[in-house]
């Protein structure tokens, strides 16, 4: 009788962990974050809004954090690193880039800002790495 009752929790349990991991890991494509995270690496990382719960806060980024974003120049969301941090009339902002991207970077509003990627010291948290 006990075995039948631990199958339905081990997997509901197995559902949840997995819903969670889903929605905390990000893979990456293309090479503008290498040689920190590789294209088809997966990332760990916390989301803005997580069923309503905020993991973080975007107006308290650093320089040296990855963040991924919904850029102003292209279509899609991109992952890159902070190396500055501003200040425009009261309004903060950060100038993103990859760590291979040879451009200025982008300027990124907390807004715009969809997730971060943990790390431990200054390393990403990668879960896989291909």
């Amino acid at each position: 009788m006990k075995k039948i009752l631990l199958i339905p929790i081990f997997i509901c349990l197995l559902v949840v962990g997995l819903f969670v991991f889903a929605q905390h890991s990000h893979v990456i494509y293309g090479d503008s974050m290498e040689p920190s995270i590789h294209d088809g690496d997966i990332v760990l990382i916390k989301s803005i809004n997580f069923l309503g719960i905020k993991e973080f806060n975007p107006n308290e980024l650093a320089v040296g954090d990855i963040v991924s974003y919904n850029s102003k120049l292209q279509d899609y969301v991109i992952i890159g690193r902070i190396i500055n941090v501003s200040d425009n009339e009261g309004s903060k902002y950060y100038t993103v880039k990859g760590d291979n991207d040879d451009t200025e970077g982008e300027s990124v509003y907390p807004d715009q800002i969809i997730s971060k990627v943990m790390k431990i010291g200054d390393k990403p948290i990668i879960f896989l790495k291909f």
